[in-house]
């Protein structure tokens, strides 16, 4: 057995995402404990805590192509032979047992051993969504949503001594942070329900019970719509009350204007590959919502 068989399955890129995205919503939403010395979060902890957060991503990759290879066989999305899974368990039990300890060492730095318990909370439900939830309606796209919004959810459960401060002396942040953590709800909750639509072949062949195979294409097709629209109100309620400068206007409308195409597509797309660009558009929106997160400071007024 070969590690680098092991490697493909890092997915460089979404982790590197993963990483950026949690550093600009930390200097942009929670800037202002850095300087004034209150931040919880300083220097090298920063980092590692950055790390902690690549590991849990890295490691839920691991397990879930662990349990998915026949499925992705199926789907013919096959990225590790089955010879293969001992070396790709191997792997996650590794990465798993090192990122515990480097919270570990986060919580006693910072003298909160509080945060000790999102490590193992956050392993273990994503061990259990890889292994069972995954195939179950709505409930696996729950977790994958929740733990998307993890990503910014865990800077606050670690800031949570200064949320007082934060209030106080920067409120728009704040309401910032909260935006950004339900848009990041929200939209991997919509993108995670077309790839079901797209993965149908393998699901049924595992016997899962994903919306799209228990209630039908046509019905998750309708729910589907549902949730990019409350996408669209979020967007639409926080330009009007929050950030009405031409920046906001220019990003998130074009944000707006790609899930409307998204859902005009997604009327007629019927095959795997008409899925796929659905979710690849949806991805493409998620990034421009960072994009819009690092410079939106600037513009508003």
């Amino acid at each position: 057995m070969k590690f680098s068989s092991v490697l493909k399955n890092f997915r460089v890129l979404n982790l590197f995402i993963v990483a950026l995205s949690q550093i600009l919503i930390y200097y942009v939403c929670f800037g202002g404990l850095i300087s004034s010395g209150r931040a919880i979060l300083q220097d090298s902890v920063f980092y590692v805590f950055i790390g902690i957060t690549v590991l849990l991503a890295l490691c839920a990759y691991l397990i879930n192509d662990y349990f998915d290879v026949y499925t992705d066989d199926v789907n013919q999305k096959k990225k590790l032979s089955t010879k293969d899974r001992k070396t790709l368990l191997l792997s996650y039990w590794i990465l798993s047992i090192t990122g515990f300890f480097l919270s570990l060492w986060v919580a006693t730095r910072t003298n909160n051993l509080g945060l000790l318990w999102i490590y193992p909370f956050v392993s273990i439900l994503l061990y259990y969504y890889s292994k069972s939830l995954k195939g179950k309606a709505f409930w696996g796209n729950l977790v994958v949503a929740l733990a998307c919004a993890l990503v910014p959810g865990m800077l606050l459960v670690a800031e949570w001594p200064n949320l007082q401060f934060i209030k106080e002396n920067y409120p728009f942040e704040l309401i910032l942070f909260a935006f950004y953590l339900i848009f990041a709800f929200l939209s991997t909750l919509y993108r995670e329900l077309i790839k079901d639509m797209e993965d149908m072949k393998g699901d049924l062949a595992e016997n899962h019970t994903t919306l799209p195979i228990s209630i039908g294409l046509e019905n998750s097709k309708y729910i589907a719509v549902l949730e990019s629209v409350m996408l669209s109100i979020l967007i639409v309620v926080w330009l009007i009350y929050f950030d009405p400068s031409m920046f906001g206007k220019l990003t998130l409308g074009l944000i707006l204007f790609m899930n409307l195409y998204s859902i005009i597509k997604l009327k007629s797309a019927w095959s795997p590959s008409d899925f796929h660009r659905i979710s690849f558009l949806i991805k493409i929106m998620m990034l421009i919502g960072l994009i819009y997160l690092l410079f939106v400071k600037h513009f508003y007024a």
